[in-house]
């Protein structure tokens, strides 16, 4: 889902000229949204990007979906 909502975003950004606001998961939603947020990037949308985990005190327990070092996983792009 992430990657279509990233789509729309663009989209609204595109047709409106304002920004749009797209809260990912940071490492599954992230990853998934990669493709679509090069597109936004490439079409020059004005897209506000937040992704990170809801619940810190989690993350001492190394749940499955999280992200070590989420700064540093979009990089590359």
């Amino acid at each position: 889902q992430e990657s279509c909502v990233v789509g729309m975003a663009d989209g609204y950004a595109q047709a409106t000229g304002r920004p749009a606001f797209v809260n990912l998961h940071s490492a599954a939603g992230l990853g998934h949204a990669l493709g679509s947020l090069f597109t936004a990037f490439r079409n020059k949308s004005p897209l506000v990007i937040t992704a990170g985990q809801q619940a810190r005190s989690l993350l001492r327990m190394r749940p499955y979906l999280f992200a070590e070092d989420a700064a540093q996983f979009p990089k590359p792009y």
